[in-house]
C-alpha cells in the first residue's frame, strides 16, 4: 500500500572492457547510451533499438489511476554489428605505434592501419595518443604532460575533442607518398625496372 518513497528502476549502461583498445574507432556513448563519437555514433540508429514505455491513465494531479488501461511495452534490443578488426592485430599495432611515436618524439602523434590486401578488410586502425573509453572526458597522459593545467576551458575542450579524433580516417595529408607504391608497382609489372636496383627511383 506504499504510494510514494524510494523506487528502484533497472537500467543499462554501455561499458568497454578493453578500455583504450581501438578507442578512436569504436567511439563512446553518453549517459543516456546515445552514441556520441566513432562507430557508436555512426551506427547508433542500428545499435540502440527501441526504448520501452508504460502507458496509463492519470488524473489532473498526474497521479496514476489504477485501471485496466495500463499497458507495458517492453524495450527491444538493437542489432549487433561485427567489425573486421582483429583484437590481437589491433593490440600489436597499438603497442608498436605508441613505441614509435615516443621514440621519434612525434608531437602530432601517429596513426596506423592494417588492411587485408585481398579483401580490403581493416584488421587494425590505431591512433596514438589514445584514451580510455570508460572515462572519455578525462585527459590522457599526453595532454596531462603538455601543460593541461595552464589551458583555458575552451582550450581544454578543443584538446579533448582532438584526443577523440580518429586521425587515420579524418586527418588530411598530401597523398604523394602513397602513390609512390602505385608508381613502383606499375614499373615492376611493366618490366620497366627490376627489383633491388638502386637509383631506379629518386625521391
Amino acid at each position: 500500500k506504499i504510494t510514494s518513497g524510494i523506487n528502484i528502476d533497472e537500467d543499462v549502461k554501455r561499458t568497454y572492457p578493453y578500455n583504450n583498445l581501438a578507442c578512436n574507432v569504436i567511439g563512446f556513448c553518453g549517459t543516456d547510451n546515445q552514441g556520441l563519437d566513432g562507430l557508436e555514433c555512426t551506427w547508433d540508429y542500428i545499435l540502440k533499438g527501441t526504448p520501452g514505455k508504460i502507458t496509463t491513465s492519470t488524473n489532473v494531479a498526474r497521479q496514476e489511476i489504477p485501471d485496466v488501461n495500463k499497458q507495458e511495452i517492453p524495450a527491444q534490443n538493437g542489432s549487433d554489428i561485427v567489425l573486421s578488426i582483429d583484437y590481437y592485430i589491433q593490440s600489436i599495432v597499438e603497442k608498436y605505434l605508441k613505441q614509435a611515436v615516443i621514440e621519434n618524439n612525434c608531437k602530432e602523434g601517429g596513426c596506423a592501419i592494417v588492411m587485408d590486401p585481398e579483401t580490403g578488410d581493416i584488421k587494425a586502425m590505431a591512433t596514438y595518443p589514445d584514451y580510455n573509453l570508460n572515462d572519455y572526458f578525462s585527459p590522457n597522459e599526453s595532454l596531462l604532460n603538455s601543460g593541461w593545467d595552464k589551458l583555458s576551458t575552451d582550450e581544454k575542450n578543443s584538446a579533448i575533442m582532438e584526443m577523440w579524433r580518429n586521425k587515420a580516417s579524418s586527418a588530411v595529408y598530401d597523398p604523394g607518398s602513397t602513390f609512390k607504391l602505385i608508381t613502383s608497382a606499375i614499373a615492376l609489372e611493366e618490366n620497366i625496372v627490376e627489383t633491388d636496383n638502386s637509383g631506379d627511383f629518386y625521391c
